[in-house]
Parts: structure tokens; C-alpha cells; sequence
């Protein structure tokens, strides 16, 4: 599975973001959920700020839906996985992120149609 370290440096985000949510991420790893899932929710809201001034940065909008992946919120994660998608079309990460979403959800026939495309 891709994790959050093997993109982080392909992102055009700002360095806090990405390391507010190694923090989040390190939280996570060391049992620490409930500090992860407020930090997590914390960069949602900056990233949406962010957002605004930079409407169309698609790594602003997949960072959005990675870190609704990591509160569990699937719904959410695939909505702003799928917008990134459409604002880059052909950005490897997102695609494969959002069919190991799909997978690991049972969304199987979707995994294979992203799959299948490339």
C-alpha cells in the first residue's frame, strides 16, 4: 500500500501541512488515535483554506481526501480523491490511491475499471 511518506515530497502543499500530518500519522503508528484524529481534522480545515486561495491544486484537494482516509471517513476521502482526479487526470498516486481505496472497501469493480484504464 502507498503511504503518506513514499508522496509527501511530490506535493505541492506546505511544509506544515506535511508535517502536521506526520505527526497525525505518527500518532496513529504509536497508538495514539485520539491526538491523530484531532490533528487530522485540524489539517482537513487548514487544507480547505488553503484550498480557497488555490482553488485548483489538485494535490490541496487529493491531500484533503487522504487525510478524510485516515479518520476512516471513505465517502469523503473519495469525493476529493475523484475531484483531484479530474483537475489531473493522469497523476499515478492519485489514481493508485483511490483503487486501493476501492479495494480495501469492497468497491471491486471500481478497483479494476482504474486498474484497466492504465
Amino acid at each position: 500500500m502507498i503511504t503518506f511518506k513514499d508522496f509527501q515530497n511530490k506535493l505541492n502543499v506546505p511544509t506544515w501541512i506535511k508535517l502536521l500530518l506526520n505527526e497525525a500519522i505518527d500518532k496513529i503508528n504509536n497508538n495514539k488515535e485520539l491526538e491523530a484524529y484531532k490533528i487530522i481534522k485540524k489539517c482537513i480545515n487548514l487544507l480547505k483554506i488553503e484550498l480557497k486561495e488555490d482553488q485548483f491544486n489538485s494535490d490541496l484537494i487529493f491531500l484533503i481526501g487522504f487525510c478524510y482516509n485516515l479518520i476512516g471517513e471513505v465517502p469523503n476521502s473519495l469525493e476529493f480523491i475523484n475531484e483531484s482526479i479530474e483537475v489531473d487526470k493522469d497523476n499515478l498516486i492519485y489514481l493508485i490511491t483511490r483503487a486501493e481505496l476501492e479495494l480495501e472497501n469492497g468497491l471491486f469493480n471500481d478497483a479494476i475499471n482504474d486498474f484497466s484504464e492504465y
